[in-house]
């Protein structure tokens, strides 16, 4: 929105606030939702869901690495 406006990468203040005025003035802005409940609840067991596969993926590759180590310097030269 910046460049569009004046075509300058510059970032200051004085500008961003210009944008973020020009965007809220015409209705563009995203409206947010916050989940309450059930849907917050369900949020909450996602990201933990995708935090743990992340930290399972993470465990695998370190003990593939450490199996490949053993293994390696199990061999006799």
């Amino acid at each position: 929105m910046k460049e569009v406006n004046d075509n300058s990468p510059l970032k200051t203040d004085d500008k961003d606030s210009r944008v973020i005025a020009d965007i809220i003035r015409p209705g563009c802005a995203l409206t947010l939702i916050v989940p309450e409940g059930e849907a917050a609840y369900l949020r909450r067991l996602t990201n933990a869901r995708e935090r743990h596969m992340g930290e399972q993926t993470t465990l695998l590759n370190q003990l593939q690495q450490l199996v490949f180590l053993i293994s390696r310097s199990s061999k006799p030269c």
